[in-house]
């Protein structure tokens, strides 16, 4: 069926329904928490509420080879409610550690261009001299043998398929 003139009608839009539920009103609205570290690497990820540590820039410093498996290290940290750097490059990872302090160092074995003695050592020197002190996790790849020299370097060696509850065993040891 036509209907003359109906052409130049505009339709009108639907008005959009809004849901009651019952109950709501007395619920208060929760803020949104801001994060309060600049974090490197980490833009979308979600913002997630950063205490800084006492003394400390963070409670860790990240090394890991690949932006994907920072994030899933990043994810159990945000869960484990950490705060931390991640940083994308070996001089990165050595001028952050002698400038600031962190609580935790956590790289990777086959981190481009580590030398894991060289850096074992320089960190090593950098307590000694410094009022807080930092510990060493090694990353080490679930099929290849924990080195012992490797072991000796570092407080910690551990898998790098990295849990939330792996990484809270380690802090806990750690601490």
């Amino acid at each position: 069926m036509k209907v003359s003139g109906a052409d130049d009608l505009e339709e009108t839009p639907k008005p959009k329904r809004k849901m009651k539920v019952s109950g709501a009103d007395d619920l208060e609205e929760t803020p949104k928490p801001k994060r309060k570290m600049k974090v490197s690497g980490a833009d979308d990820l979600p913002d997630t509420p950063i205490e800084k540590v006492e003394g400390y820039k963070a409670d860790v410093l990240l090394a890991k080879k690949s932006a994907f498996e920072s994030k899933i290290v990043i994810k159990a940290l945000n869960e484990l409610q950490k705060s931390y750097e991640s940083v994308s490059s070996k001089e990165n990872l050595e001028e952050l550690i002698k400038i600031n302090n962190y609580k935790t160092v956590i790289f990777d074995k086959d981190y481009t261009d580590l030398d894991i003695a060289e850096f074992s050592s320089m960190v090593k020197d950098l307590n000694d001299t410094k009022e807080f002190k930092s510990k060493l996790v090694l990353l080490n790849k679930p099929s290849a043998e924990i080195d012992t020299d490797d072991n000796n370097l570092v407080d910690e060696v551990i898998n790098e398929k990295v849990s939330k509850e792996l990484l809270a065993s380690v802090f806990e040891k750690l601490s």
